[in-house]
């Protein structure tokens, strides 16, 4: 079976402006589990195929779209040809409020576009790749707002309960979380961090995040060390304590469990 990697990406490509790009999946090929350190739109334009996202399965077909923030893991299966639109961003081109709208949303942004607004989609993606060509007055203007009509029209299509207002006690937590990651952290330090207790951190966060503040440090510990695997050559056993992980053993155990295969093997194909 044909299948094609992409590989883990730091935060280098640039402008943090939308970035619109037409991806060709021919049936039968796989794309595997892998992750961005940008947001991302993600539209199927043509053709059907299966999308893991999260570990959650859903069914893909011409209409279907998802969003995705930084820490969210996702792997393609072309069931036919498929053909999809992609647009990546930085979170500086982004309202903050929308940034966290998105950012605690994990796994509530995937949807199915009906077809006249599918058609709607599609063209604004296609406004963003010629407006991006262009060098007219005002061009980073008219490409956040276009950039900004396609990401609300997906979050209500979603129908996501997602808070309107993000708790500032959660964006203060993830910012905290996203800087020191590699360090040890626990609940309990960091709760002592945010003034509250242990437990209402760890309940609230669940809560408004939709995920455990256990697996959502695991997952950013992970996307490091993939990054670690692919462009050094640490050990993999040095890799997981450079990335946060207190012990080879627990590293080995969230690698096969989020990414369904072992760090050496996804150094190999990944090299």
């Amino acid at each position: 079976m044909d299948k094609t990697h992409l590989m883990p990406r730091e935060k280098n490509f640039g402008s943090s402006s939308p970035v619109v790009t037409y991806n060709f999946m021919k049936s039968g090929s796989e794309w595997a589990p892998h992750w961005h350190d940008y947001f991302e739109l993600e539209i199927i334009a043509d053709g059907f195929g299966e999308h893991i996202y999260n570990n959650t399965r859903y069914e893909l077909k011409p209409g279907s779209a998802y969003l995705m923030s930084y820490y969210d893991f996702h792997a393609l299966k072309a069931k036919t040809d498929m053909t999809l639109v992609n647009i990546h961003f930085g979170e500086d081109f982004i309202d903050k409020k929308i940034e966290f709208y998105i950012s605690e949303g994990i796994n509530k942004f995937s949807c199915d576009f009906e077809e006249s607004e599918f058609k709607e989609i599609l063209n604004i993606a296609n406004r963003i790749k010629i407006e991006n060509e262009t060098d007219f007055p005002f061009k980073d203007d008219e490409l956040k707002c276009l950039l900004t009509d396609i990401i609300i029209r997906t979050i209500r299509r979603c129908g996501t309960n997602t808070k309107k207002e993000t708790p500032s006690l959660i964006q203060k937590t993830m910012a905290y979380i996203y800087k020191n990651f590699k360090k040890n952290l626990t609940l309990k330090s960091v709760a002592k961090e945010m003034l509250v207790t242990p437990n209402y951190l760890g309940i609230f966060f669940k809560k408004n995040m939709g995920i455990s503040f256990n697996d959502y440090i695991n997952m950013l510990r992970l996307k490091s060390a993939c990054n670690m695997l692919i462009h050094t050559e640490m050990s993999v056993k040095e890799t997981g304590f450079a990335s946060g992980f207190g012990s080879t053993e627990y590293f080995l155990y969230i690698f096969k469990k989020h990414l369904g295969t072992t760090p050496a093997k996804y150094r190999q194909e990944n090299s």
